[in-house]
């Protein structure tokens, strides 16, 4: 067989053709576009592996319902620490599926046992927060230490304690969180740490990244190619991911709770923390990170259009058939990049004195 470049790479003269004019480099390329859609033995172990926790969780919550509150707590807080000694052990014992597949259920076991006793003794809101943050941190940094999961759920572990101790410190400083007012007060400190911590994950992962590295050698003489850079890049930003969707999420509560009540500095607020999201997640080259970043910022444009009703709805609707009907050429596209990049740190300076006069700064 006549080959070019390769032993195993057949000529194009002498491939195949079907009656359509579809050659095996279409097939082969087909191929390869539709593989990770197959059903594989490591598709079916992830598969298995949720569909363990999902119903884990899914028999606490019904006997949650069904049972004492207080016991189903208790006994579901006995569960889980020996659920992740479990998955400790499998971690060590280098069973990552089965370390991962446990820690994930002794989290939310615990998620749910904290939510059941809280219920049922009467904890104040910003204990359960703990218990709740607790749990989630503990199982990543579990993750992170005994499995291949490593930096990445370390650092997801550290962005929850992080916003945990942030958002503690608000409640403490406004006095509670008993009141409508009060929550949205408290959430303003969050909305606006969230805002700016965003900024810095990108700068953080251009430095650790090793491309200050790569341009020494290039420096050098040695040839550096786009895809180097890229891939070192990618793989940064792979162990901050869940630092970033971490940071989506507690984006996302505190727009909510901004909106307990309906003033003109929360609304304010929570439209320039909706803009600030969505602009980040430009910076954000895996689809899990901007993808978070924008279910965010819909999670909070969704609360404020439930705030002003049927005019709200209709202009979300209206903006998303938009979004998907018009596709501007390029030149459009890069001033709006620039109108971007110039908006974006102006609406970030702007969350600060919104947030001061949200919390009472200025009254």
């Amino acid at each position: 067989m006549t080959t070019t470049g390769s032993a195993r790479t057949p000529a194009p003269e002498v491939l195949p053709r079907g009656p359509a004019g579809h050659d095996a480099i279409d097939a082969s390329a087909d191929d390869l576009g539709t593989r990770a859609w197959r059903w594989r033995p490591a598709t079916r172990r992830a598969a298995g592996a949720t569909a363990a926790v999902l119903w884990a969780s899914a028999a606490a919550v019904l006997a949650l319902h069904r049972l004492d509150p207080a016991t189903v707590g208790a006994a579901l807080l006995v569960v889980a620490p020996a659920a992740a000694g479990a998955g400790v052990l499998a971690g060590r014992a280098r069973r990552s599926t089965t370390a991962v597949t446990l820690l994930a259920l002794a989290a939310a076991l615990a998620v749910v046992g904290v939510w059941a006793s809280a219920g049922a003794h009467g904890w104040p809101g910003p204990l359960r927060a703990a218990g709740l943050a607790g749990a989630v941190a503990a199982a990543l940094a579990l993750a992170g230490w005994c499995t291949p999961l490593g930096r990445p759920a370390l650092t997801g572990a550290a962005a929850v304690l992080g916003c945990l101790v942030l958002g503690e410190a608000a409640v403490l400083f406004q006095g509670g969180a008993d009141t409508a007012v009060r929550q949205s007060r408290a959430a303003a400190l969050p909305a606006v740490a969230a805002g700016l911590a965003l900024g810095v994950l990108p700068r953080l992962a251009l430095t650790a990244s090793g491309l200050t590295a790569l341009d020494d050698r290039r420096s050098a003489g040695v040839s550096v190619s786009r895809h180097d850079a890229g891939t070192a890049l990618a793989v940064t930003h792979r162990a901050l991911a869940p630092a970033t969707v971490v940071l989506a999420l507690a984006a996302a509560v505190s727009g909510v709770f901004l909106l307990r009540t309906a003033t003109a500095g929360t609304v304010t607020l929570a439209v320039l923390l909706a803009v600030v999201l969505v602009l980040r997640a430009r910076a954000f080259p895996l689809t899990v990170e901007a993808g978070a970043l924008l279910l965010a910022a819909a999670v909070v444009v969704v609360r404020l259009a439930a705030l002003w009703g049927e005019p709200g709805i209709v202009v979300l609707a209206l903006l998303a058939v938009l979004q998907l009907t018009v596709h501007p050429s390029e030149t459009p596209r890069a001033r709006l990049r620039r109108a971007a990049d110039l908006l974006e740190p102006w609406a970030v300076l702007a969350l600060v004195p919104a947030a001061v006069v949200v919390s009472g700064g200025f009254a």
